[in-house]
């Protein structure tokens, strides 16, 4: 169910994200599926602070879409400085 929503759960693989803030997604790279269907795409989010994370979206394309560059999002922790709960807007 990851991305229903708008609403996707991931782990940060690269940077830190100090607190809830908002960001541009600026790339979206290895979205093809494995066996399972499941996409694991890489997205580099450059946050208002100027800073960048890069999360590791796993989610099933064929229900919910890959996040997008030049979108903007809201990003804030999830409970742990490994993972991000990323919004796209309305």
């Amino acid at each position: 169910m990851n991305g229903k929503g708008g609403r996707y759960f991931a782990p940060i693989v690269q940077g830190r994200l100090p607190g809830p803030t908002s960001g541009i997604v600026r790339t979206d790279s290895n979205c093809s599926p494995d066996s399972q269907g499941l996409s694991h795409c890489y997205n580099r989010i450059e946050l208002l602070s100027g800073a960048t994370i890069t999360i590791q979206d796993t989610h099933k394309m064929s229900n919910f879409r890959c996040l997008r560059p030049g979108e903007q999002v809201t990003v804030r922790p999830n409970g742990s400085p490994f993972w991000a709960i990323v919004q796209t807007g309305p």
